[in-house]
């Protein structure tokens, strides 16, 4: 899905993965959500005209690509506990089984992957 560098692109970019994960009995797909959001986020702060979100489920593994035209390569700072942003790699690192950057020739692709784990019930 081509999303518009735009705020609403992160509450977009939500929706898709949930209804891609819709029916799928995992217990974490919150934090699935909750990472699409900060990787969309950064890719809005920092893109400057193409917004890809790319959704894989194979057997129990989602893997979600953000793609921007921005060819810096993300860092994840050590914000200061009174800093309202600077987080968002550091909760994909957490939350995340795996997760990386790949560089394309007129932008980057960050991308991570999780197990989705069967909810208790």
């Amino acid at each position: 899905m081509v999303l518009p560098i735009d705020g609403r692109s992160v509450a977009a970019a939500r929706r898709l993965l949930r209804d891609a994960l819709d029916g799928h009995p995992a217990a974490n797909t919150d934090d699935a959500v909750l990472m699409i959001s900060e990787l969309v986020t950064n890719a809005v702060r920092h893109a400057h005209s193409l917004l890809r979100i790319e959704i894989l489920v194979a057997e129990q593994t989602l893997r979600v690509e953000v793609v921007d035209d921005d060819p810096a390569l993300p860092v994840a700072p050590d914000p200061h506990h009174s800093a309202t942003s600077g987080r968002g790699l550091r909760i994909v690192d957490d939350l995340a089984d795996r997760w990386g950057v790949t560089p394309g020739s007129s932008g980057k692709t960050v991308w991570f992957e999780v197990h989705l784990e069967p909810s208790d019930g």
